[in-house]
């Protein structure tokens, strides 16, 4: 990470940009090209599947050949990930060994003293079972084996055809709420018509190529579903429970010619056309915004 924060200062220099000149070509943000610059992969550890598209990006701003640095990109993200699971492992090794300490702490006390409390429930089950046992063989069982005496024996009456049946009242089918989606702009839609208590469900789908996906809500990035490559014909699926005002952000890093399909509850969202054309110095990262209106 420090060769390749080297080699893009230099040449940034050498082209006589500054941050704020990166900045504005790129689309980064100056605290993401700070970062790179300083060789702080750690601020990157919430988009760090992205991470490697951004390094092309700037590369390709500065005139760099990407596939000269991608080994040194490639062992990064590997470094990172072998890093995070360590720390994992690391982690769950410290709570096991907790756990293991006040469980044999608990074990000690429960053998230092005997639970009479206990076998003398046991012992007035078990007696309570025999009392029981002896009860039926000897009063109920008799009593059930002898045939009832009845003085008056009892008649039915006939059915009368012209009782009226009554019919047992069937409950109302709610109508189905069907959402009403409009396009605001060519990246922004509102949706309306909606239940609060009915979930809404989103779906994206690869059908050319993989493409990287992350799901945010009111610019939150969520973890479920996971920022990730999908690769084609995986179903990426949110379901959520909506209230007025809610935004869902979509972004996808490769929507290239009707890449990627979007769905709402299973009914296809037909993009706007501005999605078939490809970004410039290969970029072509792109963003739905879908907010829940009220009445």
């Amino acid at each position: 990470m420090d060769r390749i924060a080297s080699i893009f200062k230099q040449q940034r220099e050498l082209l006589g940009l500054s941050l704020e000149d990166l900045s504005i070509k790129t689309k980064l943000s100056i605290y993401q090209l700070q970062a790179i610059e300083a060789g702080k992969i750690e601020f990157f550890k919430d988009d760090i599947t992205y991470f490697p598209f951004m390094i092309r990006f700037v590369a390709n701003t500065l005139q760099i050949d990407y596939d000269s640095i991608k080994p040194d990109v490639e062992q990064i993200i590997a470094t990172f990930h072998n890093t995070q699971a360590l720390k994992k492992v690391q982690q769950r090794e410290i709570i096991n060994h907790s756990v293991k300490q006040k469980t044999n702490k608990l074990g000690l006390k429960k053998k230092k003293s005997i639970d009479y409390t206990f076998i003398s429930l046991m012992l007035l089950l078990a007696t309570l079972v025999i009392a029981l046992v002896i009860t039926f063989f000897t009063v109920i069982l008799p009593r059930l084996s002898q045939e009832p005496k009845t003085d008056n024996p009892q008649v039915e009456l006939p059915n009368n055809p012209n009782d009226d049946v009554d019919e047992e009242p069937t409950d109302p089918v709610d109508p189905e709420i069907v959402l009403a989606i409009s396009e605001v702009t060519y990246n922004t839609y509102t949706i309306s018509n909606f239940d609060p208590q009915t979930k809404v469900t989103f779906k994206v789908v690869p059908v050319i190529r993989q493409a990287w996906i992350r799901f945010a809500l009111n610019n939150t990035v969520l973890t479920l579903p996971a920022t990730a490559i999908y690769p084609v014909g995986q179903e990426v699926i949110l379901e959520h429970l909506p209230t007025p005002d809610d935004e869902i952000n979509i972004r996808v890093g490769d929507m290239v010619a009707n890449n990627v399909e979007f769905f709402i509850n299973d009914v296809k969202i037909i993009l706007n056309a501005r999605f078939n054309t490809r970004a410039s110095n290969g970029g072509n990262a792109g963003a739905l915004t879908f907010k829940f209106i009220g009445e």
